[in-house]
């Protein structure tokens, strides 16, 4: 007898590039959209910018929004059916193990989640089980549950309810408010605050909208289509006539579909427009991602160039999910305010300002997204240590009025003016623990009050440097750098 088992599938390069150019093709999206994170210039400051952005923000996502997705989703179906067919030659039964991993997925798209509010392997992870219950059924009945999915079930019964009575509601899940708190969160919240918010209101928008714009059924409809595409060898060389038809097809039904779309969108009837708009919308979709399939699958078969570029991707293909982590991670860390907060603070047109805050992850104990005010009322901590942290800049800063502010004294007595000053940043890691003390313009009133009557000024060096060990620096200590106001006892005069 022999016990020898049966050699599994080899692995498809053409697949992997596929992955590769789908994984990236989402990562351009995501870096343009801020990683879900809506925040951006105002239009009217940016000039002609603002037309290359908009420019570059349409072209992307026409030739990217709902097709990477969809490619990406198709291949997981595909990665399915090789992983299962391999356990079959062998005599296993791998629907089993594919649920637990499918537990691990959502595991893993929840540790996600913490970082990233638009992770779709939650999605995936729950959707994933339609694999387990279809992958013996046969090629006909995949074909038909997978066009049913991909044909928007739940949006065809309402748009049929809409056109008989169009005064019904579709019932939709009120993404707003949940949206809104993973906003707030990305926005000023501390990086626990915005792991909290992401993991339950992040992860029920997330859901929300895949359910309102048919991601769900569409999603479920990709997976079976991807099985079977896996099942009938459609990602091999002896495929290509099948994917030219496939091509024409959906060359063919574009321009109807986008045509048909853009009517949809101007109905009078909102919920019509929308559920019809969706649907359309959807089929397009798929009728380019079918284009971009076929497209390298041809440049990847049959030429030698465009293959060297395709062949580029297939290592990141084949750590698509390592890199589809990993960029999540990276774009919260650039634009969420728990990291860099690249999304608002100077900008071309101004200064963001904002009030004080706590400490946070990665910030200096200053104004967050603010700059550093001149000597004097209301001045903010100066760090101890920027080593890898970003220091305040020097200026003025909301609330803090010039450094120079014309007023009577009492009994006429002269004030002498007041002068900002800067920060004097010391070589990294040079001096660990220097900080600034006793600024503070001299002889000026303090909290922007007048000095009392038979109050003398009590002159003080404008800048002072002095040693003190971290363990000695307090916020109290560093707040209370204004110039002193009371009488000094060397100064008394005879009442």
């Amino acid at each position: 007898m022999n016990t020898t088992a049966k050699k599994g599938h080899a692995r498809v390069d053409v697949a992997d590039a596929l992955r590769g150019f789908s994984v990236l093709a989402i990562v351009l999206l995501h870096a343009i959209e801020h990683f879900n994170f809506y925040h951006f210039p105002d239009a009217a400051s940016r000039g002609w910018l603002a037309a290359v952005d908009t420019g570059v923000w349409q072209s992307l996502f026409f030739l990217f929004s709902g097709k990477a997705y969809a490619i990406f989703a198709l291949l997981f179906g595909f990665s399915f059916f090789i992983q299962h067919d391999n356990q079959r030659m062998r005599g296993h039964d791998f629907r089993l193990r594919f649920c637990r991993r499918l537990l691990v997925l959502f595991v893993i798209g929840n540790i996600n989640a913490c970082f990233f509010t638009g992770e779709i392997l939650v999605t995936y992870a729950l959707v994933g089980f339609v694999l387990v219950l279809t992958c013996r059924l046969s090629d006909r009945t995949l074909i038909a549950l997978g066009a049913l999915c991909l044909l928007q079930p739940v949006c065809l019964y309402y748009t049929a309810r809409l056109l008989a009575d169009p005064s019904f509601l579709p019932p939709a899940v009120d993404e707003g408010p949940l949206w809104a708190a993973t906003f707030a969160a990305q926005s000023g919240g501390s990086f626990l605050e915005t792991v909290r918010v992401n993991l339950w209101e992040g992860q029920l928008a997330s859901l929300a909208y895949a359910w309102n714009h048919g991601r769900i059924f569409q999603t479920a409809g990709l997976f079976i289509i991807g099985m079977l595409t896996g099942r009938r060898g459609w990602f091999l060389r002896p495929a290509l006539p099948y994917w030219g038809r496939a091509l024409a097809i959906a060359i063919f039904c574009y321009f109807p579909l986008d045509s048909m779309h853009a009517s949809a969108m101007e109905l009078p009837n909102a919920a019509l427009s929308f559920q019809l708009g969706m649907l359309l919308k959807s089929l397009a979709n798929m009728c380019l991602m079918v284009m971009w399939v076929a497209g390298i699958m041809f440049a990847f078969y049959c030429s030698v160039r465009p293959a060297r570029v395709l062949s580029a991707l297939i290592p990141y293909g084949k750590l698509s999910m390592t890199n589809y982590v990993t960029q999540g991670i990276a774009g919260a860390a650039i634009f969420y305010h728990w990291g860099l907060g690249l999304q608002a603070g100077v900008g071309p047109d101004g200064v963001d300002e904002c009030n004080n805050r706590a400490a946070e992850l990665l910030r200096l104990p200053h104004q967050p997204q603010g700059l550093a005010v001149s000597g004097g009322a209301w001045h903010p901590e100066i760090a101890p240590d920027v080593l890898l942290r970003r220091p305040a800049l020097a200026g003025a800063d909301d609330g803090d009025g010039p450094p120079v502010v014309q007023r009577d004294p009492a009994q006429n007595g002269p004030v002498l003016p007041a002068e900002a000053v800067a920060v004097l940043f010391k070589k990294v890691g040079e001096q660990r623990a220097d900080i600034i003390g006793d600024i503070g313009p001299l002889g000026v009133t303090g909290r922007r009050h007048p000095l009392g009557r038979r109050q003398f000024a009590h002159v003080r060096p404008p800048l002072s440097w002095r040693r003190s060990s971290r363990d000695n620096v307090s916020r109290s200590r560093l707040r209370g750098t204004t110039a002193s106001t009371k009488p000094c006892p060397s100064w008394y005069s005879a009442r």
